[in-house]
């Protein structure tokens, strides 16, 4: 019979990493994707992200507005899949998913960070 070794804790010490400012993709004036980036996409260049917002995006298949307020001229990232179509018989790996990449934090303090998603 095996007998487990006692847990040992460890300390870790870690370099904080500066939380930045709230993104919210920016608005009419100026559209962003902030710290967020797409470098690693599965798609192989095919298909990205996209910064957007209301009007400008709808007709390409963003949402109509910003879901956090519903405000059609607040900004948002979306992935646009109606382009998958243009492609024709790409195999299922070439688009199947996305990667959207964001800042590493080591901890947030107590005040925390809120990301929200939302699929349209």
């Amino acid at each position: 019979m095996s007998i487990t070794p006692a847990l040992i804790r460890h300390r870790r010490d870690f370099d904080l990493v500066e939380i930045p400012e709230p993104c919210d993709f920016g608005s009419v004036i100026q559209l962003t994707t902030c710290y967020w980036n797409t470098s690693g996409n599965t798609t192989r260049g095919k298909i990205h992200w996209r910064s957007g917002m209301g009007a400008s995006s709808y007709w390409i298949g963003g949402p109509r507005a910003d879901h956090t307020g519903g405000d059609k001229n607040s900004g948002y990232v979306f992935y646009e899949t109606s382009e998958l179509s243009s492609y024709g018989e790409l195999p299922r790996s070439e688009y199947s998913s996305n990667q959207l990449i964001g800042p590493e934090y080591n901890h947030t303090g107590p005040s925390g960070l809120c990301l929200s998603f939302s699929i349209v």
